[in-house]
């Protein structure tokens, strides 16, 4: 007889942690084989990656809601309210990773480049990441393109490992 008991929060935990990492590696492996030559080729691995990106940055803040709140984290992809309900350590240490992995970077390519690039603000960008996730994987089209890249995925990744450290010492 299969167990029908609901997941335990640590449960939920190992698993949406599994699958972050998971997913993390994906980008990685996309990183590796693309192939500028093959534009199609190309073009199905930047779609599939914009989404996985997206879909990892829900990924972390459900993470961080778990070890936040030690109870379920909502089933839906309100990023933004997610977000809002975190507590503020963890706020602080997500947007801080926003501002040195992509915003600032974001900022100094517009700099070098010597044109103004519009680099959407840490509200936007949840948006946006909402956004990908309920549309893009039907109609594979964005308003404002896609902010989230695997540099911040990775330092949060770290971030995530950290925090679940603390955690257990506790």
């Amino acid at each position: 007889m299969i167990d029908q008991s609901p997941p335990t929060i640590q449960q939920q935990m190992k698993d949406r942690v599994f699958s972050f990492k998971s997913f993390l590696t994906v980008l990685e492996i996309i990183d590796e084989k693309r192939n500028p030559q093959g534009m199609e080729i190309f073009v199905r691995s930047t779609q599939a990656k914009i989404f996985i990106e997206a879909f990892c940055f829900e990924l972390v803040l459900k993470i961080f809601y778990l070890l936040d709140k030690n109870t379920n984290h909502p089933t839906n992809h309100e990023l933004d309210q997610i977000f809002n309900d975190l507590n503020e350590e963890s706020k602080l240490i997500i947007q801080q990773e926003f501002e040195n992995k992509i915003k600032r970077p974001s900022l100094d390519f517009s700099k070098k480049l010597g044109e103004e690039i519009y680099v959407p603000d840490f509200d936007e960008t949840l948006l946006q990441a909402k956004e990908i996730i309920i549309n893009f994987k039907y109609d594979a089209k964005l308003s404002n393109g896609s902010i989230i890249n695997k540099s911040f995925l990775k330092e949060m990744s770290k971030k995530i490992d950290e925090k679940i450290e603390s955690k257990i010492k506790i």
